[in-house]
């Protein structure tokens, strides 16, 4: 059986029933499906949940919600076929070993992609009776938060190559949206087709396996397919089918739980957001294309999925961005043994590195290398006997390893993000990196860490069983 989103939650239920949390009784999609997260977050409780009777924004139907498939890092292992302990440095490992691994997608006929069991086109498309939800309270609207699929043209820049990635998309009516995007791969594509005063053909994707959207929040080389990278993450060929609106001039994903074919239209841009990013703030009203919607296809039960932005479920996508920076910083410097971009700086902004330095000057090289991908602020170099993933751990290092007037170096003029709501000045992207040297001089005398004994420690763990 293809992976897609049911696979992925079936095998979570079969390793940790535990990890997954049905709400049978009927749920708004305006507030309340994030209420249920917020207060499983606050309790610090992060399963993956399943709201079996959501109302569509027309206030009909029963439908399935499902949200927080990635917001324990667990999750992730499971979706790479890892051992669930082996959540840390492993899952970055993985995901940075498969995207050199890219496997070439498949296409099969309409006949067999599950996501061509319901075909809605002119009339009768109505994105109204899905439960998109409403996340925050000073949300502009209800919003899909996943991923859109775009092509490059023949007269751009890597014709014919398919592009994926995370983009809001603002529901304004049953066949229309308002499309934000940042200054990436897609807006590129969409500017092509805008210059030629075309409308730029996009399918939003909602429903697939955990690996579909890591794949999307990466960024390969703009000349290589997104589809290519997620059979290599998935381990299998990602399984197309011919779009309705353009055949097989824009390829979908076949497992997904449903696809909306729409068209980007040139020169329109309406007012749209406020909405609550993944930095945890809300960003600004901007001006922002608009999608007209031509065709939904679906599942004859689908699955509508979301991720909760802005917290713990948006942070699980980031390890595809530790993938990229793993790589870069070991081309500077090879004594890199794991890096974490960790929740406390939203998934993006904080980098811990981990090195086993031989020589002065390896950890500034693997900080420097680190920070040419993501939007990482803070960045903090430990040794090796440094846990990363414990922050607690990665702060005392700062605490009694570091002096700010040798230890700590500043950038300035980096690009950063535009979500960013610390930049300093209007229509500008530069940031500031701080760099944090918390590793030990070598060669030089320092205070030895106090330890329990480690025989002991084991002995005393293998004869007393609550421990």
């Amino acid at each position: 059986m293809s992976k897609d989103l049911r696979s992925f939650l079936k095998k979570i239920e079969e390793r940790e029933p535990e990890e997954v949390l049905h709400i049978k009784d009927r749920i708004s999609p305006k507030f309340e499906a994030t209420a249920v997260l917020q207060i499983l977050e606050d309790q610090g409780r992060y399963p993956v949940v399943m709201f079996d009777n959501v109302l569509g924004l027309n206030g009909g139907g029963d439908n399935k919600l499902v949200s927080n498939l990635t917001a324990r890092r667990q999750n992730l292992a499971v979706a790479l076929d890892l051992p669930i302990e082996k959540w840390r440095g492993e899952v970055t490992e993985e995901v940075a070993l498969r995207e050199g691994r890219s496997i070439s997608p498949i296409v099969i006929p309409r006949t067999e992609a599950p996501v061509k069991e319901v075909v809605q086109t002119g009339g009768k498309v109505d994105l109204s009776k899905f439960p998109v939800v409403t996340h925050h309270g000073m949300d502009g609207g209800p919003y899909m938060t996943l991923a859109a699929v775009t092509k490059h043209p023949a007269w751009g820049l890597a014709p014919g190559v398919h592009n994926v990635s995370f983009q809001r998309a603002e529901y304004v009516g049953p066949h229309r949206t308002q499309f934000y995007m940042a200054p990436n791969h897609t807006w590129l594509i969409f500017k092509a087709y805008e210059e030629k005063e075309l409308p730029c053909p996009v399918a939003y994707v909602i429903g697939h396996h955990p690996t579909f959207y890591l794949a999307a929040n990466m960024r390969p080389d703009v000349r290589q397919s997104e589809y290519d990278v997620m059979g290599g993450l998935m381990g299998e060929p990602l399984r197309l089918v011919p779009s309705e609106t353009w055949g097989e001039e824009l390829l979908v994903p076949a497992d997904a739980e449903i696809v909306i074919e729409g068209e980007l239209q040139p020169h329109v841009r309406e007012t749209e957001a406020p909405f609550g990013e993944w930095t945890g703030y809300y960003g600004p009203q901007r001006l922002s294309p608009v999608m007209e919607i031509k065709t939904i296809t679906h599942r004859r039960d689908p699955i509508y999925f979301t991720n909760f932005v802005g917290h713990r479920d948006h942070v699980g996508y980031s390890i595809g961005w530790e993938a990229t920076i793993l790589k870069r910083a070991r081309e500077s410097d090879p004594t890199v043994k794991a890096v974490y971009l960790p929740a406390s700086g939203c998934g993006g902004y904080h980098l811990y590195i981990q090195v086993d330095k031989k020589v002065e000057g390896q950890q500034m090289n693997a900080a420097l290398g680190a920070i040419t991908h993501g939007h990482p602020k803070l960045v903090i170099v430990v040794d090796k006997d440094i846990d990363i993933f414990n922050e607690e751990q990665v702060w005392w290092a700062v605490a009694t390893r570091v002096q700010a007037g040798n230890d700590v170096q500043v950038l300035r003029g980096i690009r950063g993000s535009s979500h960013d709501p610390s930049l300093p000045r209007a229509g500008t992207l530069e940031k500031d990196v701080m760099i944090i040297d918390a590793t030990l001089r070598i060669g030089v005398p320092f205070a030895e860490p106090m330890r329990v004994p480690v025989d002991v420690v084991n002995d005393v763990r293998k004869r007393i069983r609550i421990l």
